[in-house]
């Protein structure tokens, strides 16, 4: 069982974007799918959220924190694995 994390992004020509420490490139729709963050990303700006980064010729234009939108069926994953792959 794989998990991603996606979001859609419209990001300035000649820049990159790094979300959460690590650089992604959007698709032509702007969609980024991305592997999992840990529970740090978890929550609402300004103290939670998942971080990014806009740069320009490695300068940063812009920072800060996403809001991570968590599922109940992640934690449900997370506690109990054997309930999603037997059914008990």
């Amino acid at each position: 069982m794989g998990c991603s994390t996606k979001g859609y992004f419209k990001i300035p020509k000649d820049t990159q974007l790094e979300v959460y420490e690590r650089p992604v490139v959007p698709d032509q729709n702007g969609l980024v799918v991305t592997k999992p963050f840990f529970w740090t990303a978890a929550g609402i700006p300004p103290g939670g959220g998942v971080k990014y980064r806009l740069l320009k010729n490695n300068k940063v234009l812009k920072q800060g924190r996403l809001r991570a939108k968590f599922r109940r069926f992640n934690l449900l994953a997370t506690i109990r694995p054997n309930i999603l792959a037997y059914g008990t």
